[in-house]
């Protein structure tokens, strides 16, 4: 902050959950972003890393610093929202398999016509609730599992 390394305090994860939790409510993809300065006796200037090994880079855990957060929107090809209704009617049950967070993946899920909007997800039960994921599955008739 202002240019200087601040430690991250309660009021400041706050804000990153704040921030995080909007964006995703919104469909948005969000990446956090962190770096850490490599030793120079351990990386010496034109250090050479195995990229066909990525699993095998030397990369040093801890004492990362955080940067931020950046959200980004990946709309769904046009032709989607009309597919998954012909499938609907249809009698086909659509399901969505994705990489996202749950907010993002419930967000694009009605966005895209897969939820329903009257239809309330078993994340969107629970918060409002206070109760457990499992106990609003029993109530949900949209379901968002994380992975």
């Amino acid at each position: 902050m202002n240019n200087k390394p601040t430690p991250i305090d309660d009021r400041i994860r706050k804000n990153f959950d704040d921030a995080n939790e909007h964006f995703a409510r919104n469909g948005e993809r969000v990446l956090g972003f962190a770096w850490i300065l490599l030793k120079k006796n351990q990386f010496p200037v034109g250090y050479k890393f195995d990229l066909k090994n990525p699993l095998n880079l030397p990369f040093p855990d801890g004492d990362f610093e955080f940067l931020g957060l950046i959200s980004l929107i990946d709309p769904p090809r046009e032709a989607v929202p009309d597919a998954i209704k012909k499938c609907k009617t249809a009698g086909i049950k659509v399901i969505m398999v994705t990489g996202d967070q749950q907010l993002t993946a419930a967000s694009i899920a009605k966005k895209i016509g897969i939820f329903e909007d009257n239809e309330k997800t078993s994340l969107e039960i629970a918060e409002e609730e206070g109760i457990s994921m499992f106990a609003a599955i029993e109530k949900a008739n949209a379901i968002v599992v994380n992975g």
